[in-house]
């Protein structure tokens, strides 16, 4: 198509080609023969519906015309939304993200359409078209004047969502670039950002800054807690109930203060989330959420004794975790951690532990967290074996560091490297590393 191709003359040539009459093609479209006359004569402006109908009747793709559509809504029609919201949403349903961009470039010109495009923006999210969303998100946040809307803040937050993946540093990035919006957020929207960036900096290993925002969920959750009405407010929408944000405030804190070393405080952290039974409006879906966090109370107990160097107990966790063997994964991280530190053996324990991975369920922990306990996993199960002098410890070092590069993990890929020439230097082995298209041979 030409620069001068419109539907019109696109129509026009498909009846001249085909030799089809105008009465003819208004029974295969079924529009009507008058309607079908004012458009090719030019005297009618064409609807996205008539758009889809004379698709449909010339035989091409879904959406096919939607490019030409758009020159031709903006050249009769002034932006409106009661008209133009629909072809957006027809736009995002057929991926057709070309159209989109045109029709934005074409409101930026009135800035008073940012309002409208971010109201777009959001229905597009809650139907799950993320790309198409995203467009208009970054429209919005490029042209926003005000910069401290919250319309801006919430778009920042959007395209925070969108990005991310199991790509660790890009997942970083994309915090670095949203932090400075999160204090401008609703606080429904902000206390899902808190969570999701606590959990960003867990698989970064920053527990400096993780400890410092789970000290703004705490705070940002219990005052909210306290305000009645927002909690019996339609309208304050929030993604999980309310108690899940309240007691990972707690076991976020908690988690953070055991990754430093400052044990007895993550004790008292526990606490604040073993049992919420106390909590107001629980309903089904909250009393479940208490009973998860009994279960990770229970399990952290068990993990901070072991990091202590208690190993009593020892048996009885593993009995524990045969019952829930969705945290089999992680809790073999931190007994491996223990392991090592207190150069404590627990062959016959490791037998049973692994045993369980293949047994959890689809679980509530995310892939990226989930991917990232396997790569702790392998290294700690490759120190404990390298302690011990056995040579399947280069291999679980290196199968660490394939998962680390795979998740572009930093830090994760530095200690790996770090242990095997370490190991290399140690036994004077011939290790030799080839990293070709992503995999790692030996």
């Amino acid at each position: 198509m030409n620069n001068t191709t419109t539907i019109r003359s696109e129509l026009n040539n498909y009846l001249r080609n085909n030799g089809y009459t105008l009465q003819y093609f208004s029974e295969i479209s079924t529009i009507n023969v008058g309607t079908l006359s004012g458009i090719v004569n030019g005297n009618r402006p064409i609807s996205m519906e008539q758009v889809d109908r004379l698709t449909a009747g010339m035989g091409l793709q879904e959406g096919a015309l939607y490019d030409l559509f758009v020159d031709d809504f903006f050249v009769h029609h002034s932006p409106n939304w009661r008209r133009l919201r629909p072809f957006l949403f027809r736009c995002a349903e057929l991926k057709k993200h070309d159209c989109i961009h045109k029709i934005i470039s074409h409101l930026l010109d009135d800035l008073r359409q940012i309002p409208n495009l971010f109201i777009t923006a959001e229905m597009m999210f809650e139907n799950n078209w993320k790309e198409a969303a995203a467009i208009l998100y970054s429209s919005v946040a490029e042209c926003e004047r005000y910069q401290h809307a919250e319309r801006l803040a919430v778009s920042q937050y959007r395209l925070f969502q969108l990005s991310l993946g199991t790509d660790t540093t890009m997942n970083f990035r994309a915090a670095i670039q949203f932090e400075p919006f999160k204090n401008r957020l609703p606080e429904n929207l902000k206390l899902d950002a808190l969570l999701q960036l606590a959990n960003i900096y867990y698989t970064l290993q920053d527990w400096v800054k993780m400890e410092a925002l789970a000290d703004e969920l705490r705070i940002l959750a219990n005052s909210i807690y306290s305000q009645r009405n927002i909690k019996e407010d339609p309208l304050f929408n929030t993604e999980r109930h309310l108690v899940v944000y309240y007691g990972q405030g707690y076991l976020i804190k908690s988690s953070a203060l055991e990754h430093q070393g400052r044990y007895q405080e993550a004790k008292e952290y526990i606490s604040g989330y073993a049992d919420l039974s106390w909590f107001e409006g629980l309903d089904d879906v909250g009393l479940k959420e208490v009973e998860k966090f009994k279960l990770f109370a229970t399990a952290n107990l068990h993990n901070i004794n072991l990091l202590m160097g208690n190993f009593d107990s020892l048996s009885e966790y593993v009995t524990f975790l045969m019952r829930y063997p969705n945290e089999a994964l992680a809790s073999s991280v931190i007994i491996l951690m223990a392991a090592n530190k207190y150069h404590v053996r627990i062959d016959n324990i490791l037998i049973q532990l692994v045993g369980l991975f293949d047994k959890s369920k689809d679980s509530y922990y995310h892939e990226v967290i989930k991917t990232n306990r396997y790569i702790n996993f392998y290294y700690q199960l490759a120190l404990y074996q390298l302690n011990s002098g056995e040579s399947e410890g280069v291999d679980n070092i290196l199968r660490s560091l394939e998962m680390s590069l795979k998740a572009n993990n930093r830090g994760h890929i530095l200690n790996c490297i770090t242990e095997t020439l370490k190991e290399w230097l140690l036994r004077g082995d011939d290790i030799k590393l080839s990293i070709k298209e992503g995999q790692i041979l030996d």
